[in-house]
């Protein structure tokens, strides 16, 4: 036992299960949005590999827990929890440029379908009166020829 070590200094079990349930509830948090984001179709390639560097500082402070060494393992957490910090805001921020690019598309799909339509209709009555007049104009100045009969 290491009697001059001040115990002000000494981490506890209590100390280091705190600070790795912070961490679990950080990551999970983080997770849980990341997978929010991906649900929406973000892109989120970066923030699945802080996640996953995240995830280790974690595991490692759970087997530096059951050894023991609660320092480490205070330690660990401390850098899971900093692995994770500001990745929920960047997937919320991902998320939402996403919902914005989906709605510009909409709009401009919306818009480009109604030029088309609106496009479509107005050649098709210039279509029609161009055959009206070329067809039906002859045709109804033609007069009947009558044959007499023998």
């Amino acid at each position: 036992m290491i009697s001059w070590v001040p115990t002000c200094f000494a981490a506890d079990a209590a100390e280091a299960r705190t600070a790795i349930n912070e961490a679990e509830s950080s990551l999970n948090y983080a997770f849980t949005t990341v997978t929010f984001a991906e649900d929406a179709g973000a892109s989120i390639e970066g923030l699945t590999e802080q996640l996953e560097i995240a995830g280790d500082f974690l595991s490692e402070a759970h087997l530096e827990f059951r050894a023991e060494n609660y320092e480490a393992a205070i330690h660990l957490a401390a850098e899971c929890s900093n692995a994770v910090n500001g990745l929920a805001d960047e997937a919320v921020r991902l998320m939402d440029k996403t919902e914005r690019e989906k709605t510009d598309s909409l709009v401009l799909t919306l818009a480009g379908s109604g030029v088309g339509l609106i496009l479509l209709v107005v050649l098709g009555i210039a279509g029609w009166n161009f055959l009206k007049k070329r067809h039906y104009g002859p045709v109804s100045e033609m007069k009947p020829e009558v044959e007499e009969s023998p």
